[in-house]
């Protein structure tokens, strides 16, 4: 789905180029910043970004300022700095004016800067122009995000078409994970519907494909909403067993944050199961987890598959 930075910088050609000694020098920082991404190693990552954003500006190479400063605005958006994520992805931006190849790409995380931002109608403009501007393999991916926006504004009957249409694109495409984030959200939609067979029926699939591509952030999620499913349909028993699932997951990751509010939510499970012993069983390791005890770090799936391409 994403393109090397080699390949990027060939796209409005169409024929080989011949690197000089200074792009050679800019994507080698590119492709060690995306290991340093990959490997939740952000401060290194930001900081072979920033080295190969000024490198690529100093030759006006703008396919790796794109790659550049995409992923610089994508590193601040999961770390929560979103200003300085939005001066980064408008940066972009004004590059896409004169090189509109990369308008898809941009303009998707300009929409995720958005919905970060609360600005629905902003992100849903935004969405709406990476689809359009989609000539390949990644319309599911865009449609996905459409449906995100839909669900989010309570536009259930739009996000069910967006997502099933953007299912089959994406089960077209061969994107296992994107595949995995429809039925996720047909589930989300199906869950907010009240239909909570049909939302277990998706989430399942969902959680399979993940396992098979071995996307631990999403496994997590998978199993919270299934819990979320479970308690909704009144199994106590079935909805302790995935909570203690994804805090497992999450915990085995690193993602302590996560782990500990999964565990606040298994204590009131097991206590309204009856269940005292692993009441206090769980307290006690979320109190060991609230004092630091546990060494973890921070990882978000989106970290874990940073963009190669603008």
């Amino acid at each position: 789905m994403l393109l090397s930075t080699v390949t990027a910088c060939s796209i409005t050609s169409g024929k080989s180029v011949i690197r000089s000694e200074t792009h050679l020098q800019t994507e080698k920082l590119l492709e060690r910043g995306l290991r340093a991404q990959q490997k939740n190693n952000i401060q290194q990552a930001e900081q072979l970004f920033a080295d190969a954003l000024a490198l690529s500006s100093s030759i006006e190479d703008n396919p790796d300022r794109v790659i550049a400063l995409v992923n610089l605005a994508r590193l601040n958006r999961l770390g929560g700095k979103i200003d300085a994520s939005r001066l980064y992805i408008d940066q972009v931006l004004q590059i896409c004016i004169a090189h509109p190849e990369f308008t898809s790409e941009v303009t998707y995380e300009k929409a995720l800067v958005e919905i970060a931002l609360n600005n629905n109608t902003d992100a849903l403009k935004w969405a709406s122009r990476a689809l359009d501007a989609e000539n390949g393999p990644s319309k599911g991916v865009r449609r996905n995000l459409l449906a995100r926006i839909q669900l989010i504004n309570g536009n259930l009957d739009i996000a069910t078409k967006t997502a099933t249409i953007a299912l089959q694109e994406n089960r077209n495409n061969d994107l296992p994970e994107e595949e995995a984030n429809s039925l996720r959200m047909l589930g989300d939609i199906e869950l907010e519907s009240r239909r909570l067979e049909s939302a277990e029926k998706q989430l399942l699939e969902a959680l399979e494909i993940d396992k098979r591509t071995g996307a631990s952030a999403k496994i997590g999620l998978d199993l919270e909403k299934l819990a979320e499913v479970a308690e909704r349909k009144n199994e106590p028993l079935q909805n302790a067993d995935y909570l203690e699932r994804a805090c497992s997951v999450h915990l085995s990751a690193g993602r302590r944050d996560k782990a500990v509010f999964i565990l606040q939510k298994l204590i009131k499970a097991y206590q309204k199961n009856g269940d005292t012993r692993a009441a206090e069983k769980a307290k006690s390791a979320l109190e060991q987890l609230m004092s630091k005890t546990v060494p973890y770090t921070s990882s978000t799936s989106e970290m874990a598959n940073p963009s190669s391409k603008p």
